[in-house]
Order: structure tokens, then sequence, then C-alpha cells
């Protein structure tokens, strides 16, 4: 099954003294090149939200491929990176993908998360795995188009609004991964903690 993919590359990166979280290089790769390595084998359509320096170190396998925007104006947080991303979707996949870049472990998840989709019932709106906390990860899910784009159809350009209180109401489908698989990247610990498991 093929789906849309919407990347989120923005953020301060406030916990990282502003480092540019997309060009931070684990395993080899930058966090960018190893998301969209990750969903190269899934994704009809990729829309990555954000400006990253990493963008012109991309091989052209993978920029090829990818359409670039960014929310206006910038620092609005996820909701309006992920409206601006869906502007940028040609109409096409029933699914699309809402990925963080910090996530390295999305390589190991994505495979899970599409299987649900493709075998979700009608009443299944979005997929997303739960972190050892409970907390759900909304992005690193999967939803469907339509759903998607009416429940932040009112949410204007989405600028500083939080994204579990838009999505909360869909009717969401768990996908059980591995808690590890979930820890993303927000301070140097965890960098550390990252490239010494991908080593």
């Amino acid at each position: 099954m093929k789906v849309n993919t919407i990347v989120l590359v923005g953020g301060a990166g406030r916990r990282l003294g502003g480092v540019d979280k997309a060009g931070l290089q684990l395993g080899g790769l930058s966090l960018l090149e190893r998301a969209l390595k990750a969903i190269q084998p899934v994704a009809e359509s990729v829309v990555v939200v954000g400006e990253t320096a990493e963008r012109s170190r991309l091989p052209d396998s993978l920029s090829e491929a990818v359409t670039w925007t960014q929310e206006w104006p910038a620092g609005g947080g996820p909701v309006a990176g992920v409206i601006a991303g869906l502007s940028a979707l040609h109409v096409g996949p029933e699914w699309t993908l809402l990925l963080a870049v910090d996530q390295p472990g999305m390589e190991a998840v994505l495979p899970a998360l599409v299987a649900a989709a493709e075998q979700a019932e009608a009443d299944v709106d979005a997929i997303a795995p739960d972190d050892e906390s409970g907390r759900t990860q909304w992005l690193l899910g999967a939803y469907r188009t339509a759903v998607l784009r009416e429940a932040l159809s009112q949410a204007g350009t989405g600028h500083n609004q939080a994204l579990r209180a838009l999505l909360k109401p869909l009717r969401m489908q768990q996908v059980a991964v591995d808690p590890d698989d979930l820890r993303d990247v927000d301070e140097w610990v965890d960098v550390q903690a990252w490239r010494e498991r991908l080593s």
C-alpha cells in the first residue's frame, strides 16, 4: 500500500541549543536522510515542512522525490506545519503518515503502521502507537487523508494550536511497537543514546 507522507522538520531545538535537528548525524545519516530512507518504500508523495540546511545535502535519489513547503509565518508549531503539508499534497492515497523528523526509530515502526492502515476497519480514522507513559505519538501516525483534512479544516493557519486537541476526537487504533523505537531526540543525552544504539 502506498501512502502520502508529511515530515515536519521545524522546531527551535531549544534543548539542543538551537541545533537544526534534521541535520543531526546518527549512524552515518542525518535525521532527515534517515526519515526519507525509511518512508521511501511506501511513500507515493512526500512533503517536508520546514527549512533546514540539510535540504541541500540530500542525495538526489531522495531529494528529487520531495516537495518542500513551509508554514507562514514560520515557527507556528506542528498544527501549522501539518496544514501547510496537506496544502502541498495532491489528491492521492487514502492514508497519510504524519512524522516528526526527530524520531530515529521510525524505520522500525512504519511497517506496523502501514500494515495496520491497510487492514483497518472502516470505522478507524487514525493509527498510532502509545509510548510507555500512555501518550499517543501523534507525529508517528497514519491518518485517513480526508479525515485529517476535516479535523484541521477549522484551525485556520493552525499557528500555536495543540495538535492533540484537534486529533483526539478521531477514532484511534493503537499499534503495538517496541517502546525503545519511540524515543525521540530532544536533548543531547538522547542523541548520545541513539548514537550508541546505532553504532
